[in-house]
């Protein structure tokens, strides 16, 4: 729900054998409907509501099969990726969001700690193969010495980030083959698991590259109630579930695997902040409002 250029709502019932008029129009027409006006702070400044515009948009997401590796670009970098390839980047806005979980829900949020990455580049060799000795050895000095967001720790996970996504095809295929095979022969690996959750993303996106990132990015759980934030610039991917959503006026998106869409690898590579931290901390959970028994903030 929204009013954004490539998927304005439509109000229900407002067409007379015409279209339908668009949630847009009407505001242009009544701006007060926004909470604009009337003497105090609303949601929407004057000027956007007679414009006809909302500063959000509200989804409801129903995910079966892995959404795209994608992170959302800042305001600065929006307006840059507007104006370079405004066929690709549609507006000049940014777009941090958040979502709420209706039901189970997987997604892969932020890079994990620096040792959990050193630890799943021992345990599955066939990720130190695609990104080389040299870029898993500068890992592990960080993570032994730098430690998690200091300066050398996030170049190093951005060299590896890097590394990956820029790795050469076949080679990554071969490696992701044989790493997907070895799991398959392994005693089944309960639902949930990370071994799991690799097989099952390869069997979505055969051959993919992001089925790595499963090894990077931590591995979230959230019950119905639970919500996460995702701030410009960082990465995610949402794997299963059903969610609500609300973010700002925007539809950028820079993908860079799991996906048939466009990938615009360079642009994800060097934008995004490289914190890492636990899965844990990814997660909020709601507090009682008043005395209302079912709304939590």
């Amino acid at each position: 729900m929204g009013t954004h250029v490539s998927g304005a709502s439509e109000l229900h019932g407002s067409s007379s054998g015409g279209a339908q008029l668009l949630l847009s129009e009407l505001l242009r027409g009544a701006p007060a409907l926004a909470g604009a006006g009337g003497g105090g702070a609303g949601p929407v400044t004057s000027a956007a509501a007679t414009a006809g515009e909302l500063p959000f948009l509200f989804k409801v997401l129903s995910i079966r099969k892995a959404l795209s590796i994608q992170a959302h670009p800042d305001k600065a970098l929006a307006a840059r990726l507007h104006a370079e390839r405004p066929g690709v980047y549609k507006d000049g806005n940014h777009k941090p969001e958040m979502a709420l979980a209706l039901t189970p829900f997987e997604a892969l949020i932020g890079f994990r700690p620096l040792r959990e990455i050193h630890a799943h580049l021992t345990r599955f060799p066939e990720l130190a193969a695609v990104v080389g000795s040299e870029t898993t050895q500068k890992l592990a000095d960080a993570a032994g010495s730098a430690g998690d967001n200091t300066p050398a720790g996030r170049a190093a996970l951005q060299a590896l980030f890097g590394a990956l996504m820029g790795a050469d095809e076949a080679a990554m295929r071969a490696q992701l083959a044989t790493l997907v095979g070895r799991l398959r022969a392994q005693a089944s690996s309960p639902v949930g698991t990370l071994e799991e959750l690799v097989v099952r993303l390869d069997s979505q996106f055969p051959a993919d590259v992001g089925t790595f990132c499963a090894l990077l990015l931590n591995y979230v759980k959230m019950e119905p109630g639970q919500a996460v934030f995702l701030a410009a610039n960082e990465p995610h991917a949402y794997l299963s579930g059903d969610c609500v959503e609300c973010m700002a006026t925007s539809d950028n998106v820079v993908r860079s695997g799991l996906t048939p869409k466009y990938k615009d690898v360079a642009t994800l590579v060097s934008m995004l902040t490289y914190r890492s931290g636990t899965a844990s901390s990814q997660l909020l959970s709601g507090e009682p409002f008043g005395a209302a028994p079912h709304t939590t903030l």
